[in-house]
């Protein structure tokens, strides 16, 4: 790990804390082995806990500490891929008298990451045989006839040139099937599967299928154990933490970017499913495990993003809001083939 603090870079290597203060510094990184998996010692899969509380870190290129040290973040870079489009009644994302009836193209996304620790997934969409195995009244409810197969998260991948095994983690918000339904893909790769444990225990309690959530999905995950983000807030890599937001689920997770030149973004699952969930007065959607605890969260949401500026993306939206100087705006998020924001 390496960061920059008061115009000198620092570091660990081999374990042992490190800092240099050239005029120029050029730092090498040696590419780990084939499928981003790396030559550090790890416990035991079963063992894999992100307990550790992550400390606040910095807003856009520098933060002002109380020590008057300055943090440069170095370089994270983000990437929105659309998985697809399923056909839904709005209101069951945000459930306003005036959103019934109202028919909506309700997109199912996916983000790359790349940080100099390696390349991260963030969600999966749907599973390309969703239509056989999801349950009827899940079908009568959402339409999949836009979620074609070359939509689906193995396709996606390919078009960028990516595998299973090109990435370090895949991180799920929460295991419903419209988030975890391409998860199988990873079942034989390096990449550590992470959620939290909230919901990783809600899932091994569950004897059927209900309420979104389809076995099938991460059956596997019984033989190939999850690394478990616990607790509130947890560091997954420098620059990158993970919130701990229940209510639609009970593991649901948001993932706290900061970015040198976007500054902090909140990829949100379903924590917030659409902007006009944000719209006062807040509305909630029809699809929760706790309602009471979805609006708690979304405070804790709010608070977030009104502290760090913060850029929010939600689970099923292609346009995000900006908070900036105390107030918030509608701004587009960018899906387009090639663009990254860093």
């Amino acid at each position: 790990m390496f960061y920059v603090l008061d115009g000198e870079l620092h570091g660990f290597c081999a374990g042992a804390p490190w800092t240099a203060t050239p005029a120029l510094v050029i730092v090498i990184v040696r590419a780990g082995p084939p499928g981003g998996r790396h030559g550090n010692s790890c416990p035991p899969r079963a063992d894999r806990r992100l307990s550790v509380p992550a400390a606040r870190v910095p807003n856009r290129d520098a933060d002002n500490r109380p020590d008057g040290a300055t943090v440069r973040v170095m370089s994270i870079t983000l990437r929105g891929v659309n998985l697809g489009y399923m056909g839904l009644d709005l209101s069951l994302l945000s459930n306003r008298p005036g959103n019934v009836g109202v028919a909506y193209r309700c997109p199912a996304i996916a983000y790359i990451i790349e940080t100099p620790a390696g390349r991260i997934l963030w969600e999966t969409g749907l599973s390309a045989h969703a239509g056989e195995e999801w349950m009827p009244e899940w079908l009568e409810a959402i339409g999949l006839d836009e979620a074609t197969p070359e939509t689906f998260i193995e396709a996606r991948l390919k078009e960028l040139g990516l595998g299973p095994d090109d990435f370090r983690y895949v991180v799920l918000g929460h295991l419903h099937t419209d988030h975890a339904g391409g998860l199988r893909l990873f079942e034989d790769a390096g990449a550590e599967i992470v959620v939290h444990e909230e919901e990783y225990a809600h899932v091994t309690g569950l004897e059927q299928d209900g309420d979104f959530f389809a076995q099938v999905d991460w059956a596997f995950l019984g033989d190939k154990k999850p690394t478990l983000a616990t607790g509130k807030v947890t560091e997954l890599t420098g620059g990158i933490q993970l919130v701990h937001l229940p209510g639609h689920t009970p593991g649901q997770m948001a993932m706290q970017l900061e970015l040198e030149h976007t500054g902090t973004v909140l990829l949100t699952s379903d924590a917030l499913y659409h902007h006009d969930n944000y719209a006062e007065p807040v509305a909630a959607p029809q699809i929760y495990w706790d309602v009471d605890h979805w609006r708690s969260s979304l405070d804790t949401l709010t608070g977030i993003a009104k502290q760090h500026d913060a850029w929010l993306f939600p689970g099923h939206d292609e346009m995000g809001i900006q908070h900036l100087d105390g107030r918030a705006q509608l701004r587009a998020i960018d899906f387009s083939a090639g663009h990254t924001y860093a």
